[in-house]
């Protein structure tokens, strides 16, 4: 006491090192720690996290509402939350749809030996021999898009991902930008508007316009030209279906409006007529649509059983199992296509054009595409 305490003395060089908690540190929190070669992940290097990209674009989508009518506004900013979980979903499904593709690529080249290009369509010869008048909308409308826009389709639509990659890329790198050097995102420091203005010009200045453009109308040409080829197709069933209709409405509405009439309370007797009305259109459509499921199905199992007959030959002789025949020399592809349209269209015709019950589920994208396009052709 009364004496001024001592400083601690220096360490000597041979015991300076970390201080004496770092002295006592589990090893365990030792080995957890980067050493300082190691390279930045994304998130430590500023990279913007899933969250934050979902911000962004759900500021992005806020601030397009000050440049729509007030009365619009409201909504804008209430589906700016459902944009940007879809662009989020997009983005975290685009890996996987990437390494599907690059997957279904390491397949196809894995099954060369196999000859996929003759066994694959022989496979859908059966389909279409069996199931053939289940989807025949589907089916035309394959034909009808590889006749008239397919190869244009899929040139579109790689340049479209082309120009959306550029996009994603540089606007990935404009999210990591901290021109002022304050450790924080530029992104980050800006109003929803400003981010907004600042994404479209990045957009405008990364796109090509013409590639762009050019793009868009050759996919919307392919599609209306396929709807086109569809209705021109389909023509004949609608009007036989609307004409059906029409010859069942008198009747029905002679015989049945009595008998609802006396049963339905007076209130309600009013929707009678329309009711027999719609009635009747829907029976003249199922008719007129079960008679084209005949007419399609016989149609697409004659294809589709020569289909099988033909590649299947074809395989058999790249095989080396049979010797090399020519479907031109021989009546072997005729007989067995016309055997496999016969059993094909046999079995669709007991199924009532419908598919058995341990299908429905495999086929069940296949159903959802069948009835779109018969909703899209129906009559307005």
């Amino acid at each position: 006491p009364g004496h001024a305490p001592q400083p601690p003395p220096p360490p000597s060089p041979r015991t300076a090192g970390p201080p004496a908690a770092m002295e006592h540190e589990p090893a365990s929190e030792l080995r957890e720690r980067r050493p300082a070669s190691t390279p930045a992940t994304p998130e430590r290097a500023g990279a913007p996290s899933s969250e934050e990209a979902k911000d962004n674009v759900q500021r992005q989508v806020e601030a397009l509402a000050t440049a729509v009518p007030a009365a619009a506004q409201p909504y804008v900013v209430m589906a700016a939350p459902y944009v940007a979980m879809a662009y989020d979903a997009g983005a975290k499904a685009l890996p996987y749809a990437e390494a599907a593709v690059a997957k279904g690529t390491e397949v196809w080249e894995a099954m060369q030996p196999y000859k996929p290009h003759l066994l694959l369509p022989a496979i859908l010869g059966l389909i279409m021999a069996f199931f053939g008048g289940t989807f025949l909308l589907t089916i035309a409308c394959v034909e009808a898009y590889r006749m008239t826009g397919w190869e244009s389709s899929w040139r579109c639509i790689k340049q479209l991902y082309t120009q959306l990659q550029r996009v994603h890329r540089v606007s990935s790198e404009d999210d990591e930008r901290d021109d002022d050097g304050d450790g924080i995102p530029d992104v980050k420091q800006i109003d929803a508007k400003a981010l907004a203005q600042r994404k479209m010009h990045l957009f405008l200045t990364t796109v090509d316009p013409a590639v762009l453009t050019d793009a868009i109308a050759g996919l919307n040409a392919g599609f209306l030209a396929v709807l086109a080829v569809l209705r021109v197709q389909f023509a004949r069933t609608l009007a036989l279906g609307a004409a059906i209709g029409n010859v069942l409405e008198p009747i029905a509405q002679r015989i049945l409006g009595p008998i609802l009439g006396a049963v339905i309370p007076a209130d309600y007797r009013k929707w009678i007529a329309p009711a027999i009305k719609y009635l009747c259109a829907w029976l003249g459509m199922s008719v007129a649509w079960f008679l084209e499921r005949i007419i399609s199905g016989f149609h697409s199992a004659v294809r589709g059983g020569f289909m099988f007959a033909r590649c299947m030959l074809a395989y058999l002789a790249v095989q080396q199992i049979i010797p090399a025949i020519d479907h031109e020399d021989t009546y072997i592809d005729e007989i067995v296509g016309a055997i496999i349209a016969a059993v094909g269209f046999g079995f669709q015709f007991s199924m009532g054009f419908t598919l058995p019950w341990f299908l429905k589920l495999p086929f069940l994208p296949l159903t959802i595409v069948e009835y779109l396009l018969q909703g899209a052709l129906m009559p307005k």
